[in-house]
């Protein structure tokens, strides 16, 4: 069998939606990821016999698999992240990500800068982990929200946070799941990056979608105000279809500027 070639130019990995790769396999490989599964069976039988050596008792192989995977076949959300079998799973699953065969699919953004849209919720969950240190004075008693907890509300009322590619003249918007980034990166650190993205495009967007008012629904303007900073002006770009991407990796490639 010839081997398959892979497509890992990356440095650095920034973010890798380990959830969203494992549903995009699936879905291609018309399975339940039984090629990535056998690969981390093998390994993890590998890593039981390094166990075993240190160890008196004998270590179950099905017991390692069923702490990576839960009963429908999905990766555990549960699983300890500090551990080598962690590890080992993550980077079987991003290798075989990498494969041309799997990534021909997913759309490669380069060249494009990152940025967050000042009237979004985006904008706002960059400062809700401090928040709550904020002094309560009467500015901020009048806002009808406990700041305390405005940050855990955030996390869950909402699962992906967007962002603005540009790249010349086009500009397009990405989505990213809090959980995919590493190494205690933040949204706002990927503004700074020469990154590389893959990406599938889901629909399109426009950026006033983006503003908070608008996703909620509702005019809470003068509520959110003091925190996200918003302006009023509305200008034609802000009305323009973009393509959406919802972002599966993204990470500094090797031979980056």
């Amino acid at each position: 069998m010839a081997k398959r070639k892979n497509n890992n130019s990356f440095l650095k990995i920034v973010y890798f939606d380990e959830k969203s790769v494992l549903d995009y396999l699936d879905t291609i490989k018309e399975g339940r990821y039984e090629e990535v599964t056998k690969q981390v069976i093998n390994k993890a039988t590998k890593i039981a016999a390094e166990i075993n050596s240190k160890n008196e008792g004998k270590i179950s192989i099905p017991y390692l698999v069923k702490s990576i995977f839960n009963a429908n076949g999905n990766v555990s959300v549960s699983r300890d992240k500090s551990s080598v079998l962690n590890t080992t799973l993550t980077n079987t699953i991003l290798t075989t990500f990498l494969e041309k065969e799997n990534v021909k699919n997913t759309e490669k953004l380069e060249g494009y800068k990152l940025n967050i849209e000042k009237k979004s919720f985006t904008y706002l969950k960059i400062f809700t982990p401090i928040i709550r240190a904020f002094k309560i004075d009467q500015e901020t008693d009048n806002i009808p929200v406990d700041l305390s907890i405005l940050d855990e509300v955030m996390e869950s009322a909402k699962g992906y946070y967007e962002m603005i590619g540009t790249k010349r003249d086009k500009e397009v918007v990405m989505r990213f799941n809090l959980s995919g980034l590493r190494n205690n990166y933040r949204l706002n650190d990927l503004t700074k990056m020469n990154i590389t993205l893959y990406g599938v495009c889901v629909g399109t967007c426009k950026k006033s979608d983006l503003w908070i008012e608008n996703e909620l629904g509702i005019d809470v303007q003068q509520d959110v105000n003091v925190l996200a900073e918003q302006v009023t002006d509305i200008n034609s770009n802000d009305q323009e279809e973009l393509k959406l991407y919802d972002i599966l990796l993204a990470g500094v490639e090797k031979n980056a500027d």
